[in-house]
């Protein structure tokens, strides 16, 4: 790419695995029209190419005079802003010379490494209602994919509000208890929400014991009281 972009063929580029990085000889020895064209006043276009392959970003930096006389380098906004984009012009550059040249080549690869794995997938369920869980109550089938995939790996409920992830994060949680993946699930909620949240377990799972903490709780006086409850599974009444 760098010898038919930059007519030149002085340039060797390697892959340093002891540093994780490319390296790059002979590019000073670079005097093309192209060079400098495709690049800025104040950066190269080879120079570009490195700091790309680096993974490094580019910053263009000005000698300025402070009030006490003294000289001081900081970022030239303007110059770093043409280089950046020259950089990105350099990258779509890239793309399309990939895909003209070798693209028969690397998609195989590419799948074989990263496109050969099938998410699964949950289908809606027969039974709406988990063990436990009041009958009245039916998940929508965005939540029990949310319980079935919490139960498999870590997950992000990435719903937007008003979607119902409460239940779906108190399902799961009962799920995990009673399946006995988790001994005592715990979720962490605003203080804003907790009353809220509260309810909505006790409205989901009417039977089921939980442990709401009240600001009182979490006073530096009743802090060792409160985990020694979460410890031994003692709540007050009130609470429960």
């Amino acid at each position: 790419f760098i010898s038919e972009t930059l007519l030149t063929t002085c340039v060797t580029v390697g892959y340093n695995p002891r540093v994780g990085q490319y390296e790059m000889t002979g590019a000073t020895n670079i005097s093309s029209v192209q060079n400098r064209s495709l690049g800025t006043s104040r950066r190269t276009a080879i120079q570009l190419i490195e700091a790309a392959l680096q993974q490094r970003t580019v910053v263009v930096t000005k000698t300025i005079i402070d009030p006490e006389g003294n000289e001081k380098k900081v970022k030239d906004v303007e110059a770093t802003s043409q280089a950046v984009q020259a950089q990105e012009a350099l990258n779509d550059l890239f793309i399309e010379f990939v895909r003209d040249h070798h693209s028969a080549a690397i998609e195989p690869v590419y799948n074989e490494l990263y496109n050969s794995h099938v998410h699964k997938t949950y289908r809606e369920p027969a039974l709406k209602t988990y063990p436990g869980a009041s009958p009245t109550i039916h998940l929508r089938l965005h939540q029990f994919r949310g319980v079935e995939r919490i139960k498999e790996q870590d997950t992000l409920l990435a719903h937007a509000v008003g979607s119902g992830k409460s239940f779906t994060m108190i399902t799961a949680a009962m799920e995990l208890k009673r399946l006995g993946l988790a001994h005592k699930p715990m979720i962490v909620v605003q203080n804003s929400t907790l009353n809220d949240f509260a309810r909505a377990w006790r409205t989901l799972y009417p039977a089921a014991i939980i442990y709401v903490p009240q600001p009182g709780d979490l006073e530096a006086s009743n802090r060792k009281r409160f985990l020694q409850r979460i410890a031994t599974a003692r709540a007050a009444p009130q609470q429960l």
